[in-house]
């Protein structure tokens, strides 16, 4: 009996169109779309049991040498979502040219196209284009954004692939994992997410703390004190961040009248004296604040210069919509 990952992967649209494709014969490339590297990891199992296996029954011997990773004409050169390098493109590109070991397909598993630099794209395009006709790629990335358009015009794209947060909850049930409904509304229906974040045990910490910040941070003077705190420290601003922007969600969902829609429940006293301070106005910039925080920390910026920009830009928000409001 397959695990209920796989039932909601075989019922996925994805799953469905590339079932429908390897039934009138297939392609030579797809490309798979998802935030979600559990999902990804899944969905590419099934596809490649289902070129070797008409219903990808999970049980005969081609699918269990699919899934115990022994099958010799399925290649994952960057397992982990590596980036390639040049030269394992063209030992890629050339090992193309070459039929399947055991016969049939031989399939080429391509993580993070999205993330793998234009020259890699390039040196693999003309195998995209002209492949051995018993080759199939099964592209992945979290967004077309990041693959060139040259790629993407020599693939088929499959629908998308995502999960609700009922279902994500369901296989952390499935699972054992203590709370994955909570998990699964703080991930907002991510899985690999989920299962990150029921595994830190600094989570659910850094909440109380990030709702406590907005609730007693008054004064531009009290700015520095939380700046160099260990929330903001170069370990924990990334996961200080993604929380406040839940926060801030959650706040839009309280002063708008939804606070069934709330993640942090067990922040909803709190989050109802935050906002007897702040405007409703004022939480759509606020959030937008948060988004450039987090792009700022992507792009390398000093933490705590991040943290000092964006806690002061909260005081500053927060002042200009009281105005506006008396």
């Amino acid at each position: 009996m397959e695990d209920r990952l796989t039932s909601l992967c075989r019922n996925s649209a994805c799953y469905k169109v590339f079932d429908r494709e390897m039934t009138y014969g297939g392609s030579h490339a797809y490309l798979l779309l998802s935030e979600d590297p559990a999902l990804l990891d899944r969905m590419v199992t099934l596809l490649c049991m289902r070129v070797y296996c008409p219903v990808a029954c999970g049980t005969c011997a081609e699918c269990h040498k699919v899934l115990s990773g022994n099958k010799m004409d399925v290649a994952q050169p960057n397992p982990l979502s590596e980036k390639l390098t040049a030269d394992q493109a063209r030992s890629i590109a050339e090992d193309a040219v070459m039929g399947a070991y055991e016969g049939g397909y031989k399939i080429y598993v391509l993580r993070a196209m999205d993330q793998q630099r234009d020259v890699v794209q390039n040196i693999l395009l003309k195998t995209l284009e002209e492949p051995n006709p018993k080759v199939m790629f099964l592209l992945t990335a979290s967004s077309t954004k990041g693959v060139l358009p040259t790629v993407l015009s020599r693939v088929k794209t499959l629908p998308q692939c995502k999960l609700t947060v009922g279902e994500v909850a369901d296989v952390l049930s499935e699972r054992s994992v203590k709370d994955g409904g909570f998990w699964a509304r703080c991930s907002g229906g991510n899985l690999a997410l989920a299962v990150n974040l029921s595994q830190d045990d600094k989570y659910v910490e850094t909440i109380d703390r990030t709702t406590a910040m907005l609730l007693h941070l008054k004064r531009s003077q009290e700015v520095v004190d939380y700046v160099f705190s260990p929330d903001f420290d170069k370990e924990n601003i990334a996961r200080t961040l993604d929380v406040l922007s839940v926060v801030l969600e959650d706040l839009l969902m309280i002063a708008g009248g939804n606070p069934q829609a709330v993640t942090y429940l067990s922040q909803t006293a709190t989050y109802r004296l935050i906002l007897q301070d702040l405007p409703y106005r004022a939480l759509p910039a606020l959030m937008n604040l948060a988004e450039v925080a987090k792009q700022k920390l992507q792009a390398n910026c000093n933490p705590q210069s991040v943290a000092d920009s964006l806690l002061l830009g909260y005081l500053e928000e927060k002042a200009n919509a009281n105005h506006y409001r008396n």
